[in-house]
């Protein structure tokens, strides 16, 4: 089977179980960063196939898929992963050199944001220094 194949499923398979719970917005954001390069779209279609293709489970969608995807259609998440409100060229150009750190910064924003620490980019600018700080 194709990588890009392999790496779109893997993550559908680890997260299939979610629709067992009710998630929050934020572990919707999360979940659907977790998914990548698939997305929720495809996990919900995946859960759908799992939930109506066990006889003599009725073939209908639990409530908590219905719920994920209302929710994730309503954040804008069926399709993709939330977009990184702070790159490494915001942090550069903020005063800080490049370097590999940047990435790490990012990376630390990004997860932050995702549990929604900050929800815009200048909330988000705001806690750099404090951040590098604590490195």
């Amino acid at each position: 089977c194709p990588v890009k194949i392999i790496d779109r499923v893997i993550p559908l398979v680890e997260n299939h179980m979610v629709a067992n719970q009710t998630l929050s917005d934020k572990a919707i954001k999360r979940l659907s960063a977790r998914l990548g390069p698939a997305t929720i779209k495809e996990l919900s279609h995946l859960i759908e196939a799992d939930q109506c293709g066990r006889p003599p489970l009725p073939k209908k969608l639990s409530d908590n898929l219905l719920y994920l995807i209302y929710k994730a259609t309503k954040l804008g998440l069926m399709n993709g992963k939330p977009e990184k409100l702070i790159t490494g060229q915001d942090i550069v150009d903020s005063g800080f050199e490049p370097g590999p750190i940047i990435g790490k910064i990012v990376k630390k924003l990004y997860e932050m944001q995702l549990n929604e620490s900050f929800v815009t980019k200048e909330q988000g600018l705001g806690r750099i220094s404090s951040f590098i700080r604590n490195l």
